[in-house]
């Protein structure tokens, strides 16, 4: 019988998939660690496993006691480098006796997945996946899918017309599970501005902005306001946006922040990917605007427009709306959000921080532990 205070986590970070799989599942595992279970968490090559390690000192309890493995440089039984990573995974949750493997990758299909859960059943291991996509019956004893969009409906309807035979999962669906870091729990005051200052923005790209928004918006944004702009590590235009902008006027450049919320809490306005980071605008009361940079952000940014949280800015992606578009619909968008009445902003900032209470990660690590209710 599985160990319940074992768990395994799988997730992996780069430049073409960015940072958002390993960031999710971080403050889960810390909040495992925190109720005395021990987290492994395996990610597929060596790449990903120094992204992680770069990331780690932003959670320190996981920093500290969680094991790091990488899948690819495991042995197999047989003796040779398991280049399976899903064998690899099974065999690592085997050895480890875990209670659950929680499985976060669009690296996935039908086929592999059950033969994942079979595997993992054999030693006792339940499968749970964290899902954005809704792409198939997901053949797992478990499901997350925190976006605001995530409807239960929708994925009974989609086991229930599936010809896999597949059992519909425990579903754990909606806002309230979105895995935080910890420094978003409680609600935030929002920081009192000088009259007479210019408004401030927050742009926020993700680690790696592979269509050179933060560019685009800083060249569109730098006259009209107080510009705060963060530079992911992976971003490609790093070195360049640094020798044009680091000292000037009224932009100001981070490049490696660890208090992420409070910048969000002291701007008046965030423009920003439809990534987890408009969840954690959402927790600190900061107005923002979205766009996509990617098929899976596309839901969240339409339910965004939709629910009146934030206007959409469209697709930065050449050959879609592109990068020059959406900065220029930002500085549109935002001059006439700086010319809403005060009390409107707030009843927005209100609604945002009611939706979003940064217990989501906790609620997640319950659920793991058996704690479904």
């Amino acid at each position: 019988m599985a160990s319940v205070s074992e768990f395994v986590i799988r997730a992996d970070a780069g430049p073409g998939i960015g940072l958002g799989h390993i960031m999710r599942c971080l403050p889960a595992a810390q909040e495992l660690l925190r109720a005395g279970s021990r987290v492994t968490f395996a990610v597929r090559d060596d790449e990903s496993l120094k992204i992680l390690e770069q990331v780690l000192p932003q959670f320190p309890i996981a920093a500290e006691q969680m094991e790091r493995v990488c899948l690819s440089g495991m042995k197999a039984k047989s003796g040779e480098t398991a280049c399976d990573t899903a064998a690899a995974l099974a065999e690592l949750a085997a050895e480890h006796s875990a209670s659950a493997v929680l499985l976060d990758t669009y690296a996935v299909d039908p086929q592999s997945m059950l033969q994942l859960k079979e595997a993992l059943h054999q030693s006792g291991t339940s499968l749970w996946y964290l899902d954005d996509l809704l792409a198939f019956p997901y053949p797992a004893d478990g499901l997350i899918n925190y976006s605001f969009y995530a409807d239960r409906a929708a994925y009974e309807k989609l086991y229930q017309e599936s010809d896999q035979n597949v059992t519909c999962p425990e579903l754990l669906l909606g806002p309230s599970y979105v895995p935080l870091r910890e420094e978003f729990r409680g609600k935030r005051e929002v920081s009192e501005k000088a009259e007479d200052s210019l408004p401030s923005v927050l742009l926020l790209t993700g680690g790696t902005d592979p269509c050179h928004v933060l560019a685009a918006l800083l060249e569109m944004l730098k006259d009209a306001f107080e510009v705060t702009a963060v530079i992911g590590a992976m971003n490609p235009d790093r070195e360049q946006l640094i020798r044009q902008y680091q000292g000037s006027g009224n932009v100001r450049l981070l490049t490696d922040v660890r208090n992420l919320s409070e910048w969000m809490s002291c701007s008046d306005y965030a423009v920003t990917a439809a990534g987890v980071t408009i969840y954690e605008l959402c927790a600190a009361g900061t107005l923002f605007l979205t766009y996509t940079l990617a098929d899976n952000q596309l839901p969240n940014a339409h339910r965004c427009d939709e629910m009146g949280l934030a206007a959409y800015l469209g697709d930065a992606r050449e050959g879609i709306d592109g990068r020059d578009p959406v900065a220029k619909r930002a500085l549109e968008k935002l001059k006439e959000m700086t010319q809403l009445p005060e009390n409107e902003r707030q009843g927005r900032r209100n609604r945002m921080q009611e939706l979003i209470d940064g217990e989501g990660a906790a609620r997640i690590a319950q659920a793991l532990r058996g704690g479904l209710t």
